[in-house]
């Protein structure tokens, strides 16, 4: 059997959790005459912003994860101003706009910090 290297693995193991934890989404780019179903994983958190543990803001980040894999195979090419649009019953519909990809850290991936 042949070896495979540590990055196929891992884009194997990525590929495997996108497809376990994925929800359905749709992508239009700006001027795209329609939308395309696409998955993405979805991330938030909260992060307080202060000066010596009085908190000033709670700010809000989101961040959607997609398979390139699937968006090389749709023929999908993410751009800013993007939106993606949450279709999985029951999320309501919100709608994400795409602000900036994160730098690249390894296969399969493609991160973007979105806001609402």
């Amino acid at each position: 059997m042949p070896r495979s290297s540590f990055a196929e693995a891992k884009a194997r193991a990525r590929r495997v959790v996108h497809q376990t934890m994925a929800i359905n989404a749709s992508y239009r780019g700006l001027g795209d005459p329609e939308a395309t179903d696409i998955t993405v994983r979805w991330h938030n958190k909260q992060e307080i912003q202060g000066i010596a543990g009085y908190p000033d803001i709670i700010e809000g980040i989101e961040r959607l994860i997609f398979s390139e894999s699937e968006l090389l195979e749709k023929g999908v090419t993410l751009r800013s101003t993007g939106l993606v649009t949450i279709t999985e019953p029951g999320w309501g519909e919100p709608e994400l706009v795409l602000e900036a990809r994160e730098p690249k850290v390894g296969p399969e991936e493609e991160i973007w910090k979105v806001s609402r």
